[in-house]
């Protein structure tokens, strides 16, 4: 069933046709930005809680980021060679049921892989963000996300491929602008490369994302206590179908939807041009300055 905003009106008391209309009013008003529907306006109201001032704060964010961040999300034809490689290596899983608070749980990870030459990180995060973006948009108003990160397949050889400011713009990006209401992250199958990284990604965890991450290893049964074995794929250990064929489901609709991938990349975009007041580049808008150089992983 199509999203409209008589839907979501009913589906979510907490919404109101003031709030819409004044966050379109202050929209005008910002010359900067690309042109939104309504159901963007009502998923950033719905992801902020409601609240007119972070709405705001985060639609410019969102938009700021995405045009300063291009090797992320700009060139988002799923059918160009690198892009499409990076299907391989990804792992991204809608998981069919809820966990206990109806919220939605979506999967992360790595496919096993032994040789990583066509692996290209930022191509990688492309394809994973175009997918959630698809999500999204399948359920503006959901309720929440719980995010199970499988550690499993992990390698050094991932991290020696990726850089610090790829991994920073990321994170800032999830928590600063992402329009989802990230309940909790489960971390599983941790291992020595993930303490490494850890460490060193540590500096850009806010307060809030660091309160969510829950860490299991060895029989996981705190994991299993939160998300039962009969909701999961196998690969993460439980009895529902194959992670990597859900990833494969979602992939297949990001091909589908290509034609709307390459449109957004110039509809979506901010114009600085244009930006009341001081204009803004990637350093200031992620928090980098200066140089940084590949992760350290001895």
């Amino acid at each position: 069933m199509t999203w409209t905003v008589e839907r979501c009106l009913r589906e979510d008391p907490r919404l109101s046709r003031t709030d819409l209309d004044y966050l379109k009013e202050w929209h005008k008003k910002q010359p900067h930005l690309p042109p939104m529907t309504d159901i963007q306006f009502i998923n950033f109201l719905h992801c902020n809680y409601y609240s007119l001032e972070k709405c705001k704060v985060c639609i410019d964010k969102y938009f700021t980021m995405r045009t300063h961040a291009p090797e992320m999300f700009s060139n988002r034809d799923v059918l160009l060679p690198v892009n499409a490689a990076q299907e391989q290596f990804t792992l991204v899983v809608d998981i069919p049921k809820r966990d206990c608070n109806g919220y939605r749980v979506i999967g992360l990870g790595l496919q096993p892989a032994a040789d990583l030459s066509a692996l290209v990180p930022e191509r990688a995060a492309l394809v994973a963000f175009a997918m959630i973006d698809l999500l999204v948009r399948e359920w503006p108003i959901c309720p929440g996300y719980t995010v199970v990160m499988d550690a499993a397949n992990l390698q050094l050889g991932h991290i020696a491929k990726t850089s610090i400011p790829l991994l920073k713009k990321m994170l800032t990006y999830v928590q600063e602008a992402a329009p989802i209401r990230m309940k909790i992250v489960h971390v599983i199958n941790i291992n020595p490369v993930v303490e490494k990284v850890m460490l060193l990604i540590k500096p850009f965890l806010g307060e809030e994302l660091q309160k969510m991450l829950k860490f299991h290893s060895g029989s996981m049964e705190s994991f299993y206590e939160a998300l039962p074995r009969d909701m999961l794929p196998h690969e993460f250990g439980g009895t529902s179908g194959s992670a990597v064929e859900y990833h494969r489901k979602l992939f297949k609709q990001l091909k589908e939807k290509r034609e709307e991938l390459i449109e957004e990349e110039t509809l979506q975009q901010v114009n600085e041009n244009l930006r009341p007041g001081r204009a803004t580049d990637a350093g200031e808008v992620f928090g980098m300055e200066g140089s940084f150089k590949k992760l350290d992983i001895d």
